[in-house]
């Protein structure tokens, strides 16, 4: 007698009712799934419009119009940025976000200029959400915060050829997208940079902060109505090595405008990097034009270096009159010089105050040094 498995006794009586249409579990199951499928697609639907409408309200606490709400939606979808909801309430999502955009304009050429009322209107944006970024916050975060004439130290190397080329410039224009810096003045490093399009590192110091750098590039080179370097904005700004406010003696020999004499002034040295300084006369009724040559007398100890800077602008903090120069063709002995000298500066904080007080006691046991003659 041949024996029958149970499973196989069920599994034919499974596809029996099936075939025969007379069992109504499987058409409760199919009802039930489609229930809950419609179910689902509804639930989704006012989910959906619920967060539109919660993504609305956030907007309008943040007093959002509706152009603006509506410009920066479809261009998010147009970057295919999923999570809206984080776009407009972290700062660093937002950052993110322009980064990419504006690496994607970089990758086709495009610049500032071809995007002024986009990068207008995100600044607005930026704004109201309330994401700036502060120049006078107690780190810097992003290149996006440095303010108009801010001074800058451009730096970029050939890997092949290990040659390299640093130069001091400024910011001229500074939006959402890139930053719009001065080129240098000298032919080669027009040439080598502009044929290359060489990586380049942006370095900055922030007054009685630190120095900031970070890696960039140059993306486009225009000439009308001025000569302006647009440079890619930082990802992520690092900090370096420390700055604090000096009150250090030195001797500064400005040229006179006729350029056969020059003048001898003592003056305070209240701020120095690798780039230059910023000053204040011990006489405050000296006015040299700016920008104009200079010798600058730095001392450490029993060595003293003698530097061509130039004043670049005069300035005005906390009530009191300041000056910037940048140092000027500097060897490289000299570069090394004043590395180790403003460096010095930085890992000793009294430093400065030591250098003070051996120096007037220089003074006061000599007879004052001759005026210095470029």
């Amino acid at each position: 007698m041949l024996l029958v498995s149970p499973f196989a006794k069920l599994s034919a009586l499974d596809l029996q009712n099936y075939e025969g249409g007379d069992n109504p579990i499987l058409l409760w199951l199919f009802i039930a799934g489609v229930v809950l499928i419609a179910v689902g697609a509804t639930a989704w639907i006012l989910y959906m419009k619920w967060r539109e409408a919660r993504i609305w309200e956030m907007c309008q606490e943040r007093e959002l119009s509706l152009e603006e709400y509506g410009f920066l939606r479809s261009f998010a979808k147009k970057f295919h940025e999923r999570d809206f909801t984080t776009l407009i309430t972290k700062k660093s999502a937002f950052d993110r976000f322009l980064n990419k955009v504006s690496h994607h304009y970089e990758s086709i050429s495009m610049t500032s200029d071809d995007l002024a009322s986009e990068a207008t209107l995100l600044e607005i944006i930026r704004t109201k959400l309330g994401f700036p970024h502060n120049y006078k916050d107690k780190r810097l975060r992003s290149s996006r915060a440095l303010p108009v004439n801010h001074p800058l130290t451009i730096t970029f190397s050939d890997k092949g050829t290990k040659r390299g080329f640093t130069f001091h410039s400024k910011v001229i224009v500074n939006n959402e997208f890139f930053l719009g810096i001065t080129p240098p003045d000298n032919e080669i490093g027009k040439e080598t940079f502009e044929s290359k399009k060489l990586p380049l590192t942006v370095m900055l110091t922030r007054e009685n902060d630190a120095e900031y750098f970070y890696g960039s590039n140059l993306v486009r080179v225009l000439s009308y109505p001025k000569a302006i370097w647009i440079v890619r904005h930082s990802d992520k700004l690092d900090r370096g090595a420390e700055h604090r406010r000096l009150d250090l003696p030195a001797k500064i020999t400005i040229s006179e405008a006729d350029g056969e004499s020059s003048a001898d002034h003592q003056i305070t040295i209240v701020h120095l990097n690798r780039d230059g300084a910023r000053f204040r006369f011990n006489e405050q009724s000296v006015e040299p034009s700016t920008p104009s040559s200079a010798l600058l007398m730095l001392k450490s100890g029993e060595e003293s270096q003698l530097v061509r800077v130039q004043i670049a602008e005069k300035l005005r903090r906390d009530n009191e009159r300041y000056f910037r120069i940048q140092f000027k063709d500097l060897s490289e002995e000299q570069s090394l010089w004043l590395n180790r000298f403003a460096h010095s500066l930085r890992e000793t904080p009294d430093a400065s105050a030591s250098l003070m007080k051996s120096t007037k006691n220089k003074s006061a046991s000599k007879p004052a040094a001759s005026s210095i003659k470029e």
